[in-house]
């Protein structure tokens, strides 16, 4: 409804606007300039009431509500608990042509914001959506930093759902649950490609492949997350290959390189192992 009447108010401001400009040209061309004055103040008063109602039809009042939708699958726990923190100079790396600013004027956060909203919807969707860990841990991080530039422009606009403020630490604090479910999702993907495979050499393949997609993201992984993977990759091997040893089929080996040093591998977990052992501590394979 307010739209409505914003709408009206426009057009009869504009109109008015336009008649009165169109009485300035013809008083002056007449001579009148007592005429034309008057004219030209009714100009400048409807043009000014024009475009305070067409500011107020595109953004709104200063109280108004920008929405961020949290329709999302990353479950919001114990919010009361949250720890606020304003150092996020770990997320630099994610800004992707988005500059880090101190503050934001309302200008710049009512054309910004709604950017920076959908863009971390869009990031949230492939976060419990993706199957590739790049992808997902981009976004995360990418997520994370436009919500830390939200959450500046707190202070001059307000938002409905949750405050980005809120959003952020609610995150973070799900990450690793949000890590498993991306595990999960690879686990089921891989069990999937895994079952229309007829050799052996084919499934050890596949299987190296999910163990060690996940190796250069150890670093943002918790110690009960990484136990958490072992033990898909575990569930994986005893499924699959029930016998399993620490065979060296051709091109198994050359999938853990670009992340392994040189020092002895296991072949079917891609674990360095220690001090050259013939016993892989991660999975327990047997080298023969």
């Amino acid at each position: 409804m307010k739209k409505v009447l914003l709408a009206v108010a426009l057009t009869i401001t504009g109109a008015s606007s336009l008649f009165f400009l169109i009485m300035f040209i013809v008083m002056l061309v007449s001579g009148d300039s007592a005429g034309s004055i008057i004219a030209l103040f009714f100009v400048l008063l409807f043009g000014i009431l024009f475009a305070l109602l067409l500011r107020e039809y595109r953004y709104g009042k200063r109280n108004s509500t920008i929405k961020i939708n949290n329709k999302q699958d990353l479950e919001i726990q114990n919010i009361s608990n949250i720890t606020i923190t304003n150092n996020y100079n770990e997320y630099d790396e994610y800004a992707f042509g988005l500059r880090k600013k101190s503050s934001y004027t309302r200008n710049e956060a009512e054309i910004l914001a709604p950017q920076l909203l959908k863009q971390v919807q869009d990031c949230v969707n492939l976060i419990n959506t993706t199957v590739q860990p790049d992808v997902f841990f981009k976004r995360y991080g990418m997520a994370i930093y436009r919500l830390n530039e939200l959450s500046k422009m707190e202070k001059v606009i307000k938002f409905t759902g949750i405050n980005p403020s809120i959003f952020i630490q609610t995150m973070i604090n799900e990450k690793q649950s949000a890590i498993k479910l991306l595990i999960d999702r690879m686990y089921e993907k891989t069990k999937e490609k895994l079952s229309s495979l007829k050799t052996d050499k084919a499934i050890m393949h596949n299987i190296s492949v999910f163990i060690v997609e996940l190796v250069p993201f150890e670093n943002q992984m918790s110690q009960e997350t990484l136990a958490y993977k072992m033990q898909k990759d575990e569930f994986l091997k005893t499924e699959y290959l029930p016998q399993y040893r620490c065979k060296e089929p051709d091109g198994i080996l050359d999938i853990h390189q670009h992340y392994k040093s040189v020092d002895k591998v296991c072949s079917v977990c891609g674990m360095t192992l220690a001090n050259n052992d013939c016993k892989c501590q991660y999975c327990g394979t047997v080298c023969r």
